[in-house]
Formats: structure tokens, C-alpha cells, sequence
């Protein structure tokens, strides 16, 4: 069994609230992690990047924004419109590489 990743994100009076959980399959209880982002598409980048530096190959099991499932197409639109042009361009073929692979 592969590392599993859940992405919960919902609004907050001040922007957008995350909560990630990472199961690992040699830990007996999931690692939860919290943290606020000022937009949609920030607190998905800067999420998913963190899910793809991981070095086991993790996979994104779910989406959820604001209780209702995100696909793994939708979210990499968000983050391709965020990002084309940035200095965070390079990255995009990552991007899609690994929600291709959810």
C-alpha cells in the first residue's frame, strides 16, 4: 500500500483553511497538518507540491473543497491558471504529472 494523501481545504473568515492527511503504510495513525493559504489556488499548490516532494511516491486519494469533491483535473486547471507565467511555470509539467497519477 502506497503512502495515501487527503486534502481537505474550506473558506475562513480569512482566507482558506488546510487540512492535510498523509497515511503512511508503517505508521498506525494518519499525520494530520493544518495552515491557511489566501486563495484557493495557493492552498492547492502549496499543498500538492508538498505531496510531490515526498519521496515515496505518495498518492492523492481525495479532494474535498468546501465539502464537495474535487477532481484532479479541476484542481490542476486552478493551479495551472494561478501559476502560467509565474516563476512557478517550471513546475506546471509536475503538476500534472502527479494528478494524473490520483
Amino acid at each position: 500500500m502506497p503512502t495515501e494523501c487527503t486534502l481537505t481545504i474550506n473558506k475562513s473568515p480569512r482566507g482558506w483553511s488546510v487540512v492535510s492527511i498523509v497515511k503512511y503504510p508503517d505508521w498506525p495513525n494518519p499525520c494530520y497538518t493544518s495552515s491557511g493559504n489566501r486563495t484557493l489556488a495557493n492552498a492547492l499548490w502549496d499543498t500538492i507540491g508538498h505531496y510531490m516532494r515526498m519521496p515515496d511516491n505518495p498518492r492523492l486519494v481525495a479532494i474535498t473543497v468546501k465539502g464537495t469533491p474535487m477532481t484532479p483535473t479541476e484542481a490542476y486547471r486552478i493551479i495551472e491558471k494561478d501559476l502560467r507565467g509565474s516563476g512557478l511555470d517550471y513546475a506546471l509539467p509536475a503538476y500534472r504529472k502527479f494528478l494524473q497519477g490520483a
